[in-house]
Parts: C-alpha cells; sequence; structure tokens
C-alpha cells in the first residue's frame, strides 16, 4: 500500500485554512486567527467523520489523533473545545464545559518566558471578580499554538496520503465544501 496523491479540492481546502490564519496572524488579528484555527478543526474533523455529524466528539478526536498527536500538553482535547466554544460564541474564555467544571479555561499568551505570576496579575481582577480558581486556568503560548495547528495539518495531510480509505472519504466531502468563483 503506497501513498496516494492528495486530492486537490482537499489539498486547496488545507492551504486555504493555513493561508487565512497566517493573513490573520501577520496582520495581529489574533483572536480571529484563533477563530479562524478552531473552525479548520472542526473542517478537518468533519472531512475524516464518516456521515454528517460534526460535534465537540469529533472535534476532540481529530485534536488528539493529529494537533495532540499522543504528546502530554498542559490542555487537553476537551479543553481545546471548550475554548473553542467560548472564543466561537461569545468571544470570551469561558464555555459551558468549565462552567460544569469538564475543563479549564484557556488563556493565551503573546510572550514568549512570561512568568505565569505576571500573566494571573494581569488577569487576576477577573478571576477574582468570577471567582475563578487559579488552578483552572491553563496559559498557553499562542503562537506555539498556531504552530502546533500547523504541524497537524501536516501530520492529517500524511495520513490522508497514507490511508486511501480516509483520503477517499475526505477527498469526497472536501468536494462539498463552499468554494468560490472570483469574476474578474
Amino acid at each position: 500500500m503506497g501513498q496516494v496523491k492528495l486530492d486537490k479540492l482537499l489539498w486547496q481546502t488545507v492551504c486555504s485554512e493555513m493561508e487565512a490564519i497566517k493573513v490573520l496572524q501577520q496582520n495581529k488579528l489574533h483572536s480571529h486567527a484563533l477563530s479562524s484555527m478552531y473552525s479548520a478543526i472542526d473542517k478537518m474533523a468533519w472531512l475524516c467523520t464518516l456521515g454528517n455529524k460534526s460535534g465537540g466528539n469529533e472535534f476532540k478526536k481529530w485534536v488528539d489523533s493529529y494537533f495532540m498527536a499522543g504528546e502530554a500538553l498542559e490542555y487537553t482535547s476537551k479543553d481545546l473545545w471548550a475554548a473553542r466554544c467560548g472564543l466561537l460564541h461569545t468571544g470570551a474564555a469561558e464555555s459551558d464545559l468549565y462552567r460544569d467544571d469538564k475543563a479549564n479555561l484557556i488563556y493565551y499568551t503573546t510572550k514568549p518566558n512570561q512568568a505565569r505570576e505576571e500573566i494571573i496579575e494581569i488577569i487576576g481582577g477577573y478571576l477574582r471578580d468570577e471567582k475563578i480558581p487559579e488552578s483552572k486556568v491553563v496559559l498557553v503560548d499562542y503562537f506555539a499554538l498556531i504552530i502546533r495547528f500547523l504541524e497537524s495539518l501536516q501530520r492529517f495531510t500524511e495520513a490522508l496520503k497514507n490511508d486511501s480509505q480516509l483520503h477517499s472519504l475526505a477527498a469526497e466531502k472536501a468536494g462539498k465544501q463552499l468554494g468560490f468563483t472570483v469574476r474578474e
């Protein structure tokens, strides 16, 4: 069983997600880049899911397989799902999963090596007002998260190339995604 060539629409889907995040990041639209990243994970998870179901379980499965790739990090796929829900639905870190004590809050840092205490001090008033324990706060390096996502796309495309069944499913679904033809 050799590698298959990646379907054109499938490759365009992956490339357009990477390009959108790159443009947003270069323009310092960090929350929009994160929103696009979470949305892209949703799309990638749907591409490799039988049927048309798309939701938290599919998102977490994709994150565990390609984003986490067996590595233990300071956050879990459930924490990322909760962060995704908070950001996409309200623009905040909090989500129902956090409020139900099923996930941690993710806050993003943009300064490498910034001390946790310094960051907690910045958001400390909010944490105290909302009675959020520091133990429920995970600080994630924004840039490292974006890089990890890009690496996860590489792992995903390699899996697609090496698994003809997965590739066929994803290629068929990529053909269902919206595309635009620009008039000149």
